[in-house]
């Protein structure tokens, strides 16, 4: 038997869970003996996430002035609609798992204290951000682990795309099947002796490309003929209408942190080399096959609120999804899954750095913090703290050149700034601790520059602070 465990993500991806993916599952699920395992909090937490987000969508239609063109009545149908979705999702999303055949399991029995200690220790799924509450990913952890306990002549896969905190980022594809987990994750399956039972996957649209694969699989020299009859330049076609403007997080590009938002302008590659895996008979006529193929790409940056372009970059790019193809070559269907930088991106480095020292994951750095402190915004001491173990963790390390690069930029843009007493002296500290590292002077002058040419505000309920503050506490608007 196969058990696939469910993240919130995958839920969400499909809120009424129609897409292909769901609809093979459907279809082959006696075939392919799978059992389909949806946390109780995964269930809680789609319940809310979706009509969360289908209210933003109601909210900028019921503002659409469209009296004019006497479409009024037409969006007032629209909007009564989404209410309506709104309202009724809770029960439909039930009514649909049960359609589908899921089993809804109960939370894990595990105490506070230890979910506690994990937070504690940053254990993954606890990665040691100071702005993200991975509670409830730990749950769903543990769900999985119960699932693998309770089920031992199971094969358990866990689905998820948030593999920042669930993976391992020197895998080959985010979208491989499998891929690898976190090594803590890994250390702590071995430690159950569930090392051979748990497997991972980011994507479930190619995890059931791979279990297709197994039940249909596609003789050796029947493959051969159907890869040298597929339309190469067809296929070229529908990943430059795909991926021209696509969106993507900045993390996942390897942006520098200056920006959130990553979007492809301008595919330069002109020959492409595609990478088929789990190649699947799919009905009369038709195979299917997950894809992989590298390009380089135009992608600029950009940041919530804010319209302008703040960067853009040359960055080679990993594509992946699913395709579908007629036995004569013809692209019957096309769907791009992901975007990511390979794991060699040095701008990688910063991020994880960034992650590491538990620095605030706010998508824009200058947005989250100088801005702020414009406006008299004091920083609160974990962010001093996280400051100080970035200078910690820097000192004596060789970072790649595009890394500094990028924290260049960040000093650069932060210059200016009006900085409160203990704010300057925490980072002076910084400086004076970052000055043994192997960082260009340059760097330096810029750290150095927004902590002298900053104009002081001086707080008279701070004038009695120690020398070991380094700032008032504050609740930053996210």
């Amino acid at each position: 038997m196969i058990a696939i465990v469910l993240d919130t993500n995958i839920l969400h991806k499909s809120p009424y869970l129609s897409r292909d993916e769901w609809v093979s599952l459907s279809t082959h699920k006696d075939e392919w003996k799978v059992r389909i395992l949806v946390p109780e909090v995964v269930v809680m937490e789609t319940t809310n996430t979706v009509p969360r987000e289908w209210t933003k969508q109601k909210d900028i239609f019921s503002t659409a002035k469209v009296g004019v063109f006497g479409l009024q009545d037409d969006v007032d149908a629209i909007v009564r609609t989404i209410e309506a979705s709104i309202e009724s999702y809770g029960d439909t999303l039930k009514r649909r798992l049960s359609e589908l055949g899921a089993e809804v399991l109960a939370d894990p029995e595990v105490s506070h204290t230890r979910v506690a200690e994990r937070a504690s220790k940053g254990i993954a799924p606890y990665q040691g951000k100071a702005t993200k509450d991975n509670y409830r990913d730990t749950l769903i952890w543990l769900s999985v682990i119960e699932a693998a306990q309770n089920n031992l002549d199971h094969e358990v896969w866990f689905v998820s795309e948030n593999h920042k905190d669930f993976g391992a980022l020197d895998a080959a594809a985010a979208d491989q099947v499998p891929r690898a987990l976190h090594k803590e994750l890994q250390k702590e399956l071995a430690s159950l002796g569930l090392e051979n039972k748990v497997k991972y996957a980011a994507n479930l649209a190619a995890l059931v490309q791979h279990i297709s694969s197994v039940y249909g699989p596609i003789e050796t020299e029947e493959l051969s003929r159907l890869m040298a009859a597929v339309d190469y330049d067809g296929l070229g076609r529908f990943l430059n209408e795909q991926v021209l403007w696509m969106t993507a997080p900045a993390r996942d590009v390897a942006l520098d942190p200056t920006v959130s938002i990553a979007v492809v302008s301008q595919v330069l590659s002109p020959t492409l080399e595609w990478m088929f895996s789990d190649e699947a008979k799919n009905g009369e006529g038709e195979w299917t096959a997950n894809y992989v193929v590298v390009l380089e790409a135009v992608v600029a940056g950009y940041s919530p609120g804010v319209e302008e372009m703040r960067s853009v970059d040359n960055k080679v790019l990993r594509v992946s999804g699913t395709v579908t193809f007629t036995d004569d070559g013809t692209v019957e269907k096309f769907e791009v899954t992901r975007l990511e930088a390979p794991p060699e991106d040095p701008n990688h480095a910063l991020w994880s750095l960034l992650d590491q020292t538990g620095f605030p994951e706010l998508g824009n750095f200058r947005l989250a913090v100088t801005d702020r402190i414009r406006s008299g915004f004091t920083l609160p001491s974990g962010t001093m703290e996280a400051m100080r173990r970035i200078a910690d963790q820097a000192s004596g390390a060789t970072l790649p050149a595009e890394t500094l690069k990028s924290m260049r930029r960040i000093a650069d843009q932060a210059s200016g700034a009006t900085l409160p007493a203990e704010t300057l002296k925490s980072m002076r500290r910084i400086v004076e601790q970052a000055s043994g590292a192997t960082l260009p002077a340059e760097t330096l002058k810029s750290m150095r520059r927004i902590t002298e040419a900053a104009v002081v505000q001086e707080d008279p309920d701070e004038k009695e602070s120690t020398e070991e503050d380094t700032g008032q506490e504050s609740s930053p608007e996210d």
